[in-house]
């Protein structure tokens, strides 16, 4: 697929239905069962119904973005509801004419360098958490959208 020595970068397209983890094994031929070279497990979302609201288009040509969400919980379970990780879904469409394209569809785990860079109690029963995911849009039109799950695991804190 090209000389040896060298690297190739390829892309294809997937289609999931659900919450879906990939991996690219590449074979030496169609009857190898045997693959050649794995890639990492990639986890894609299905987003539907999902809507973004954009801020302003950016004027450079890596865009960086900042969010705040809301949420609400029983007082009693605050403090646990606040230690939960925040795993960050981001996709996007990018366009080479000036009709901006429709919002992705999928959402991958990590993609746009999510991270939340701030976390803060607003009163007994609620909280923000602030996020930020920054993209390379080039001179490109473009849409995108984001999502994301709490999970419990090591406090979030340790990275804020």
């Amino acid at each position: 697929m090209h000389p040896a020595g060298t690297t190739a970068e390829y892309k294809f397209q997937v289609t999931p239905t659900l919450a879906t983890r990939y991996r690219v094994e590449l074979f030496h031929s169609s009857i190898s069962s045997t693959p050649l070279a794995k890639s990492g497990i990639a986890t894609i979302y299905v987003a539907l119904g999902e809507t973004t609201s954009n801020p302003p288009l950016c004027s450079s040509s890596v865009c960086q973005e900042s969010m705040q969400t809301t949420f609400t919980s029983p007082p009693l379970a605050l403090q646990t509801e606040m230690s939960k990780r925040l795993h960050l879904y981001f996709g996007i469409n990018l366009a080479k004419t000036k009709t901006t394209p429709p919002i992705p569809k999928w959402l991958s785990l990590g993609a746009g360098h999510g991270r939340v860079v701030a976390l803060q109690r607003l009163s007994p029963d609620k909280f923000i958490e602030t996020f930020t995911f920054s993209f390379t849009v080039g001179d490109d039109s473009y849409e995108w959208a984001t999502n994301g799950c709490h999970s419990l695991g090591p406090s979030r804190r340790e990275a804020l």
